[in-house]
């Protein structure tokens, strides 16, 4: 239900227009760069129109996927390959098992060189990439070597040392941003936007954040259109910003949480081994945070019609957070709680 990040160079973004109508409910017009969005009966939701075409009612697709072991698993999610589902629980391979791929083993193990299932290596071990370490430190390696260290996620303060920085971004560090320096790459300290957030821009214009005193440098990104009634573009939040301080802070919880470790290596950051081992309201911060900081451009002034075909994802983990902790419908909230985990979990 969510489409790709709609951006226009052309300096004009489309607008959002809600309607009534349900046959076509998604429609576009080339003339007035306008997309008109209808309502749906229950039980049914409007796909995202395109230029090229229109989009009537359909009945929501219902929410499949493989759990991995460990995970919560059931008729609809039942367990990958030949793992067994006892008591609601995927049931963990035995140590030394062959493989071909992570999905094949336990959940303290990877898939060696080898094909068999190996124990993962604790930090301060030696690694070829994140997947081959404990579940809460990454493998502090470039592109160019073949062995590097495990390090715990957001360990290194601003001004350390990185072999690798990838967009900006690091998880090994404890901003969570990077840049790459004359002599190597370095984690950063935290920015954030150099104007008051929502920052609105024009359409592909530089958005640029605050400098950063350790390296002296800045993190970069491109303005994006909204999805918004009359186009307007926003730029992406930065991680010092109130909505990326909030992700990161959640996503630290997780890391440095028990829970973590009763993923599959590959399903560490994963939606759906969350929901599967975390506490519920931490679970539910957690979407919000996720949702809020990966959608924040999408998410900004959106029309009731817009909420309900493209950001749907965000406003229901947020109305199932806000039910949970407010104490009210809390069937509801264990019900949202759910759905918000399948729709964007990429299972």
């Amino acid at each position: 239900m969510l489409p790709a990040l709609l951006v226009s160079l052309q300096g004009i973004c489309p607008a959002y227009n809600c309607t009534n109508t349900q046959n076509p409910c998604g429609s576009y017009t080339p003339s007035s760069k306008t997309y008109s969005l209808g309502s749906c009966p229950p039980s049914q939701y409007c796909p995202a129109p395109s230029p090229s075409s229109t989009t009537v009612c359909e009945a929501v697709p219902q929410a499949s996927g493989q759990a991995w072991a460990g995970e919560t698993c059931n008729s609809t999610f039942p367990c990958v390959d030949s793992l067994v589902c006892t008591e609601n629980r995927c049931s963990s391979p035995i140590p030394g098992s062959t493989c071909v791929a992570n999905f094949q083993c336990g959940v303290s193990q990877f898939c060696g060189v080898s094909g068999v299932c190996e124990d993962l290596v604790q930090v301060g071990g030696q690694c070829a990439s994140d997947y081959q370490c404990v579940q809460n430190a990454g493998c502090d390696v470039s592109i160019s070597e073949v062995s590097g260290t495990c390090v715990r996620y957001f360990s290194k303060a601003a001004g350390q040392p990185l072999a690798n920085c990838v967009s900006g971004s690091s998880l090994l560090c404890e901003s969570s941003s990077c840049t790459e320096g004359p002599t190597g790459a370095l984690c950063m300290g935290l920015v954030q936007s150099n104007s008051p957030v929502p920052a609105q821009c024009s359409p592909g214009a530089l958005c640029t954040s605050t400098l950063d005193s350790a390296t002296n440098t800045a993190l970069n990104s491109l303005c994006t259109c909204g999805f918004t009634s009359n186009g307007t573009a926003y730029c992406p939040a930065f991680p010092g910003d109130p909505v990326g301080v909030q992700y990161f802070s959640s996503l630290l919880k997780w890391t440095q949480s028990s829970a973590i470790l009763q993923c599959n290596t590959q399903r560490r950051l994963s939606l759906y081994c969350l929901y599967s081992h975390w506490d519920t309201e931490d679970y539910l911060q957690y979407l919000v945070a996720y949702f809020g900081m990966t959608m924040y451009v999408q998410i900004q002034a959106n029309p009731v019609c817009v909420k309900e075909v493209y950001t749907e994802t965000y406003w229901t983990a947020l109305t199932a957070y806000q039910n949970y902790t407010n104490q009210t419908h809390p069937d509801l909230a264990n019900w949202l709680c759910l759905a918000a985990s399948l729709i964007l979990v990429g299972v």
